[in-house]
């Protein structure tokens, strides 16, 4: 995808994303669930199919779209979404978005 055609990295663009992200991985995450991981489960175990098929389609287009990107880049833009968690590296990204629902594809390094 071009840069041009890139989505960009907003709340508006991002509904489910960024209401999961605000609502699990908020400022108070590691008080409420320990881990990033701990905060995805919760919220599996809450959320109806719907709701996680959401939040699962935009993190895989965030993914995709983000693949191009420079790592600073792409933690910026996640972080832009509302959350207060910033992923370490792609890996930890990566990791963290196979909990979703097995493994994704394999993202550039």
């Amino acid at each position: 995808m071009s840069a041009a055609k890139k989505r960009a990295a907003t709340p508006e663009n991002y509904p489910a994303l960024s209401q999961f992200l605000a609502g699990y991985l908020h400022e108070d995450f590691v008080l409420d669930h320990k881990t990033p991981e701990g905060a995805r489960d919760a919220f599996l175990k809450d959320a109806n199919a719907k709701e996680r098929a959401a939040v699962r389609k935009e993190l895989d287009q965030f993914l995709s779209e983000s693949d191009a990107s420079a790592w600073g880049a792409v933690r910026s833009d996640f972080g832009a979404l509302g959350g207060a968690w910033t992923p370490k590296s792609r890996a930890a990204l990566a990791s963290f978005a196979e909990g979703f629902q097995g493994p994704r594809r394999t993202l550039k390094r």
